[in-house]
C-alpha cells in the first residue's frame, strides 16, 4: 500500500512516506547505503525498528 507525501509546515516541503513492509520485504532486516556508510534497519519482535550504522 502506497502512502501519500504529507506536507510539512513549509509549502515547498514535503515528506515521502514509505511503509516499512515495503522496505523489509518479508525480511527481518534490510541494509542501507548512505553517504558511504551501511546502516541497518532491524524489526523487533515488538514491532518496533531499530536503525543502527
Amino acid at each position: 500500500m502506497a502512502l501519500q507525501p504529507r506536507p510539512l509546515n513549509d509549502a515547498n516541503l514535503q515528506v515521502r512516506s514509505v511503509d516499512s513492509t515495503s522496505l523489509l520485504a518479508g525480511h527481518k532486516t534490510v541494509q542501507i547505503a548512505h553517504n558511504g556508510s551501511v546502516y541497518t534497519l532491524q524489526a523487533t519482535k515488538l514491532g518496533k525498528l531499530i536503525l543502527t550504522k
